[in-house]
């Protein structure tokens, strides 16, 4: 009984916050999954990035992304770019799911944009050369570790503060 008054209640709550309740259940119980375990197409299977993430690589993908992403999936890949709040379903956390993801996978999405997901994600393969796209698979790949904490670069940035 209390978990069905909880439910009412968030419903509610994305009523009056301008979003439809059915949407955002379907959105994180099925849109994000699907997109997340969608089948990598043949062109793009396998692929494995052949950019070392050297210093080189990482001011490259940093350059890219703060003229091409930052606007959507925000200065450390949060999904809370300025752009953001106007899109639906919003732009990923790719601090987060960079990790989870296969190269294969992250080239794809970022070369082919969302259109096939109705995502606002555009494709960047007619826009950033291949090596580009690599390079910021590898910067934001260091925004979080794999066990999900900043990384000790962006410690010592001061993005935690002093």
């Amino acid at each position: 009984m209390k978990n069905t008054i909880r439910l009412f209640i968030f419903s509610i709550f994305l009523t009056a916050c301008g979003v439809n309740p059915v949407s955002y259940y379907y959105e994180i119980t099925t849109g994000k999954e699907l997109r997340q375990n969608a089948p990598v197409p043949g062109e793009y299977t396998g692929l494995k990035n052949p950019i070392e993430p050297d210093q080189y690589s990482l001011m490259s993908g940093e350059s890219t992304f703060l003229e091409y992403c930052i606007f959507c999936h925000g200065e450390f890949g949060m999904g809370d770019g300025e752009n953001a709040k106007d899109f639906y379903p919003r732009p990923p956390q790719i601090a987060h799911t960079s990790h989870m993801m296969a190269d294969d996978y992250l080239f794809w999405r970022i070369s082919e944009g969302g259109e096939e997901f109705r995502t606002a994600m555009v494709a960047f393969k007619g826009r950033l050369s291949e090596k580009q796209r690599w390079d910021v698979i590898n910067y934001v790949r260091t925004f979080m570790g794999p066990d999900g904490m900043m990384s000790g670069e962006m410690m010592s940035d001061g993005i935690m503060g002093d």
